[in-house]
């Protein structure tokens, strides 16, 4: 069973790579979108279509309450490519309740 790639906040992810270099957009988002409908075209079977509540401002990415915040030990990183706790709590929630409705309809 596959799960699709958990979205990201490709303006952060732009952000903080112009820091240190010129401006490039990477279309992080773009990619990891195409991935995802690869993956749904593929026939493989999804444990479910896409991450649910990722996107509550209705922009089209990943909000950025799900990536900003590192933890005392710094553990998370403000990326927009690695979730923070919020993040890691909305992508455990999805895998449990994919892995629920599964076991349900057998």
């Amino acid at each position: 069973v596959f799960v699709p790639v958990f979205a990201v906040n490709g303006d952060m992810y732009n952000e903080l790579r112009s820091r240190f270099a010129p401006f490039r957009d990477y279309r992080v988002d773009e990619r990891v979108d195409e991935f995802n409908e690869l993956l749904r075209a593929s026939g493989l079977p999804m444990l479910f279509d896409r991450f649910a509540r990722l996107d509550q401002n209705g922009d089209g990415k990943a909000d950025r309450g799900y990536f900003v915040g590192n933890d005392p030990r710094g553990e998370w990183p403000d990326d927009g490519i690695h979730p923070n706790a919020l993040g890691e709590r909305v992508f455990g929630d999805n895998l449990a309740n994919g892995l629920v409705a599964a076991l349900e309809h057998g």
